[in-house]
Parts: structure tokens; sequence; C-alpha cells
């Protein structure tokens, strides 16, 4: 689960806090907007909300499904051109968002270990050869 919500599904301290602004502007229009509306009206409105975050729930769904798919069907090759628009020549050094981490290949995830392995190595026969880096 992410930060937002507990194992259990609940909001935690954070979700609280990222919704809150959400929640009382939400408030505050259906108080001022159905103040004078009978109980079926409130009842449309509600539906209509509803349907409101469904669709906007539902449209980042397909948006992360088609993005998936999109890196999915790159090759290796298409999909370093890709992340180098996106992150620069130094794409490996950044840090990927997930979904381009997940399909990020074995071997580029070894090249990084290895170019990571290496910059350690040559850290420490700095610190041997009796170099301070400040």
């Amino acid at each position: 689960m992410s930060k937002l919500f507990t194992e259990s599904g609940l909001l935690t301290e954070a979700g609280r806090n990222t919704f809150q602004t959400v929640q009382s502007s939400l408030e505050g229009t259906i108080a001022s907007v159905c103040k004078d509306m009978s109980e079926g009206e409130i009842l449309t409105v509600q539906a209509a909300l509803a349907k409101m975050v469904a669709d906007t729930m539902s449209a980042t769904l397909q948006a992360k499904r088609e993005l998936k798919h999109k890196l999915d069907t790159m090759t290796d090759i298409q999909l370093e051109i890709y992340l180098k628009s996106k992150y620069g020549d130094n794409w490996m050094f950044q840090t990927l968002e997930q979904v381009d981490l997940d399909r990020c290949p074995k071997l580029q995830q070894d090249k990084i270990e290895n170019i990571l392995k290496e910059s350690a190595k040559h850290i420490s026969q700095i610190h041997h050869n009796g170099v301070r880096l400040k």
C-alpha cells in the first residue's frame, strides 16, 4: 500500500492531509449548492458526483494501463531513447518512475549496478590512497 493508506485500506494521516483540500472544497460547494434542494435533488447531485469521481478514476487507470502497454511493446533501443528524452542522457543516474523501472531490461539494471559498484570501488581506492574527500 502507499503511504496514503493503511494495510486495511483506511487513510493514514498523510492520506487525510492529501485529501483534506478536496473534502473541504466539496463540503463547501455542497453546502452552498444543496441548501435549498429537495432530498431527491440532493440524491441526484450525489449520483452526479459519484459518476464524476468514477470517470476520473477510470481515466487515470486507463492512462496507466496505456503507458504500461506502450513501454511493454517497446524494444530495448526504443526504451532507451524514451528514457533519454524523459530524463536526459544520464537517465541511469535519475530516480526513474516505477513504471519506467519495471520495464527496464535486466541488462540495463545490471549495467546500472555495475556502474554503481565501479564508482564505489574508485571512491574506496581514493580513500585508501590517503586522499580525503570533503
